[in-house]
């Protein structure tokens, strides 16, 4: 397991920028990342889950899981993710930390 701390600029809601970015990438057909319930994602290649919620003071707590039959897919998800919020957030994006378990 992976966990993500975010924290992003001032006067954003990331978690609901999350959301709406894989909505609209779903509804045209595009995107790897789909929904598996809230707050919670799943890769179209990568065996496990990225979760996410909202912490305190707007931070974004996330973890990145994988079975341990599909622990090779673990830094995948992690390397997809950070790259989704590369390419979707990096303007809203202040400080990412990230904590192996």
């Amino acid at each position: 397991m992976i966990g993500i701390q975010i924290i992003p600029a001032e006067e954003v809601n990331l978690k609901r920028g999350l959301e709406e970015k894989e909505r609209e990438l779903r509804q045209r057909g595009a995107g790897t990342f789909r929904r598996a319930g809230p707050g919670k994602w799943k890769h179209t290649r990568f065996k496990g889950f990225v979760k996410f919620q909202k912490g305190i003071g707007d931070v974004l707590c996330v973890e990145v899981t994988s079975s341990r039959s599909a622990e090779e897919d673990e830094w995948q998800l992690l390397r997809a993710f950070i790259g989704f919020l590369y390419r979707h957030f990096k303007d809203d994006v202040v400080t990412i930390t990230m904590q192996f378990n």
